[in-house]
């Protein structure tokens, strides 16, 4: 199916003139250290990995209003493909292989149906991100509507997880049959200061009830609703014009979903949970620095009943930027890589901006159990834990990156050091410590 939609759209890209389509190409060549001890199912991951991606975007425009996308990659690597950096291939079944061609975007875009400059309707497999990264950040075929005015920002889609478009690599069973909606407002009630909706619906019907379980934190053939509001300032811009950024979010999940009991039984339960996501972020007018400090919690516990592990959409990353500067971290580091589902967190960082051509982060985080009787997740799936031990571990990550003010060798557009380390505490399990380090550049053509 992926290579005659490959075919297919090729064909498509070359049906205009080729003088008005935009190219862009890049090659990104890195090596990952890891070794991971806390991995669902408990399995041991350590390895050392050479890769290269290469990309080809091609854009083009038929009129003022009609325009389209087309994303595909190419990496190889010098081992198999579980678990390396690009967070979209743990929300797959890994191969055996050591390469891989992917179709990340095809998109027919329309601009017009209002008179806003800024908003169009969107129709194929396209990147839907929000800035948290808590709630979706993935290439989903679907449709969606987005505007974006002085006051008023919004995004309204539905769609659903088909296929991977990658070769020798399958959808999760969790992420199977499910059908989705997203809907986002960002309203500014003074300047800069916002109030945020967000809405999420997932409804799986899936046959493989079995498989789809896994002891997943969501369950299977869940039909699920998540909303939030929030309050926000600046907390996602690099250095706002004002020295202080905040943010705060409550958001509640409701629902219905079967879950594997103790025993191996499978029960349905009502699904009440809940989280909450705040920070705060102080930039300095005479120095480059930014320091601030957040507190995550996904509620924890269950009873006869009902679930309180609050689990998240399945469509995450859990990747943002909120620390004063272009750097995009993973929120709960990057070796463990948690979910926030029964999990507490408080972290800090800072932010040090010399210059245009340089930034980093160091960011410190504390974990803790929501419920000490209920595991954390990562990708969605149980991790081993200690009963009634609350303690889960603490972390630190340092993010670097270089880029170029000027032409370079090889056109070299980004250079960047990404390291995480982590470091067990009683409620695990397993007391080795983990670490994931990434050194990559890329170079745009």
């Amino acid at each position: 199916m992926i290579n005659r939609y490959l075919i297919t759209l090729f064909l498509l890209s070359l049906s205009s003139p080729i003088i008005a389509q935009q190219w862009d190409p890049w090659l990104q060549p890195g090596v990952t250290l890891r070794e991971l001890n806390h991995r669902p199912g408990g399995d041991l991951l350590e390895s050392e990995n050479i890769f290269l991606e290469a990309r080809m975007g091609v854009s083009d425009e038929y009129s003022n209003q009609w325009s389209w996308f087309i994303d595909g990659r190419a990496r190889v690597f010098s081992e198999g493909g579980s678990l390396t950096d690009e967070n979209e291939l743990e929300r797959t079944i890994d191969n055996d292989e050591f390469y891989y061609l992917q179709l990340r975007e095809a998109w027919i875009r329309y601009s017009g149906l209002t008179r806003y400059p800024n908003e169009y309707i969107t129709f194929g497999l396209q990147r839907l991100r929000e800035r948290t990264g808590l709630w979706w950040d993935v290439d989903i075929e679907s449709v969606s509507w987005y505007g974006d005015t002085t006051q008023l920002d919004w995004l309204v889609a539905i769609g659903q997880e088909f296929d991977t478009y990658r070769t020798s690599s399958e959808l999760l069973r969790q992420n199977e049959d499910v059908f989705r909606v997203m809907a986002e407002v960002n309203y500014d009630w003074i300047a800069y200061h916002s109030v945020d909706f967000r809405f999420s619906h997932a409804d799986q019907h899936t046959q493989d009830e079995q498989n789809a379980l896994a002891e997943t934190a969501i369950g299977a053939n869940a039909n699920v609703r998540w909303l939030s509001i929030g309050l926000s300032f600046d907390w996602t811009e690099a250095r706002s014009y004002s020295p202080w950024a905040y943010h705060l979010e409550w958001a509640i999940q409701r629902g219905k979903t079967n879950l594997r009991a103790d025993g191996g039984a499978v029960e349905f339960r009502d699904i009440d949970a809940h989280a909450l996501d705040a920070g705060v972020r102080y930039d300095f007018r005479r120095l480059p620095l930014s320091v601030g400090a957040t507190f995550v919690r996904g509620s924890g516990g269950a009873d006869r009943s009902s679930t309180k592990n609050f689990s998240q959409t399945g469509l995450h990353t859990n990747r943002a930027r909120h620390y004063g500067n272009r750097q995009y971290l993973h929120r709960f580091n990057e070796a463990l890589r948690a979910d926030i589902t029964n999990l507490q967190q408080i972290s800090l960082f800072a932010a040090w901006n010399p210059s245009e051509s340089f930034e980093s982060v160091v960011l410190v985080s504390k974990y803790t159990k929501s419920d000490d009787q209920q595991p954390i997740y990562v990708a969605g799936r149980p991790v081993d834990v200690i009963n009634g031990e609350s303690a889960v571990g603490t972390s630190i990550d340092i993010n670097a990156t270089y880029y170029p003010q000027s032409t370079t060798l090889w056109n070299l557009n980004v250079l960047r050091l990404r390291a995480g380390f982590f470091q067990p505490d009683n409620g695990l399990s397993d007391d080795a410590t983990d670490y994931r380090v990434t050194l990559e550049a890329q170079f745009r053509y």
